[in-house]
């Protein structure tokens, strides 16, 4: 909060204002984790998407550790990707204001 101190009168953050800032931002940072928990998963579609593969033998993967095998549909191909922009761009749009807010302060 140093350059705080340097900051005339109407650019200075109040410490709610800080403390929503950086609310959103981890919220808008793990919005695609968190979407990827919220599509439904159902273990015995997976076993039958493994056995009924349509462009080969896929069954290996039982083997190598945990696995979920999604259908691509609506959710996972637009949605998902959606939300990892969004929070991306919502991301960068933040540092870029609070870079633009000290720098117009100083001068």
């Amino acid at each position: 909060y140093r350059h705080q101190s340097i900051v005339r009168g109407r650019f200075k953050l109040k410490e709610f204002t800080l403390r929503i800032s950086r609310f959103l931002m981890i919220l808008f940072c793990s919005s695609p984790g968190i979407m990827s928990f919220i599509i439904p998963f159902d273990a015995s579609r997976t076993e039958e998407l493994i056995d009924n593969y349509q462009y080969g033998n896929i069954s290996w993967i039982r083997e190598r550790s945990n696995y979920v095998l999604y259908v691509r549909n609506t959710a996972n191909v637009v949605v998902l990707p959606v939300v990892a922009l969004s929070a991306i761009f919502t991301g960068t749009l933040l540092l870029n204001a609070m870079l633009i807010h000290m720098i117009v302060s100083i001068y």
